[in-house]
């Protein structure tokens, strides 16, 4: 559960998460998995800071698509947490990319942010056909 969420500055979040038994073996540094639900996109973070007594982790998250792209400068999407066998057999790593429908696994799993910076997952947005 989410304690608190607070802009640091633009396009960047500060997150305190309830969290007391990754809190109380964790260390400022170390990386967690984060996912919205049961079936979300693993995304790995930076944990900033642990308070073991309040049982909570912190961390920070910057959307950098939209603020690379108006300097131009080269932003990668990688979707390594999408794929599961590696050969495009299963269909799990299909994603939207612009118009495009791409497999992470074969076509990527890098993909340019600029092109649409959440790389959609078909299965999500349109189900499997």
């Amino acid at each position: 559960m989410i304690r608190e969420a607070s802009s640091l500055g633009p396009d960047i979040v500060q997150f305190v998460v309830e969290a007391p038994r990754v809190a109380d073996h964790a260390r400022a540094g170390q990386f967690i998995i984060v996912r919205t639900n049961d079936r979300g996109e693993r995304v790995p973070l930076t944990i900033c800071d642990v308070n073991p007594g309040n049982g909570t982790i912190t961390f920070v998250v910057q959307a950098v698509a939209e603020s690379t792209r108006e300097v131009k400068i080269p932003t990668i999407a990688s979707l390594n947490p999408l794929m599961v066998d590696g050969t495009g057999m299963c269909g799990g790593c299909r994603v939207s990319v612009g118009t495009e429908t791409k497999f992470a696994c074969i076509d990527g799993p890098e993909f340019d942010a600029h092109r649409d910076p959440r790389a959609r997952r078909v299965r999500e947005d349109r189900g499997l056909r």
